[in-house]
């Protein structure tokens, strides 16, 4: 037969054993909130930088400064285009997979043959 302080040890450990890991587990998502939360203000900067420039574009002419918004270009093919805003660093993309924002459609004439070419933006942050 164990004494008593011995029992009480053990259920010492255990609550102890408990707590520590109930605060590892609220430290991690502590951790995954901010992160999230960096990413998200990340994200409305890069929006916001994004139609300050598109605002500066001319709709009529030529305007070099688009180079400034869409910073690459992924060509799946010639009828299937996407195009990166935001951070050139692709490297950690799946640059074939990539979700598309503001998805549209234009069709092209390559030598008499008419092309519908699909191209949407990918905001990398």
């Amino acid at each position: 037969m164990q004494p008593i302080s011995d029992k009480h040890n053990d259920a010492y450990k255990a609550l102890s054993d408990e707590i520590t890991g109930q605060i590892e587990n609220l430290m991690n998502e502590k951790e995954i909130l901010e992160n999230r939360l960096l990413t998200h203000q990340n994200n409305e900067k890069l929006l916001k930088e994004s139609m300050e420039i598109v605002d500066k574009l001319s709709m009529t002419e030529y305007d070099p400064n688009f180079k400034k918004l869409f910073k690459k270009v992924v060509i799946k093919s010639r009828t299937d285009l996407t195009f990166i805003i935001g951070n050139e660093n692709v490297s950690d993309l799946d640059l074939l997979n990539l979700p598309k924002a503001f998805n549209s459609k234009y069709q092209i004439k390559v030598r008499a043959q008419l092309y519908n070419v699909d191209f949407g933006v990918y905001f990398n942050s």
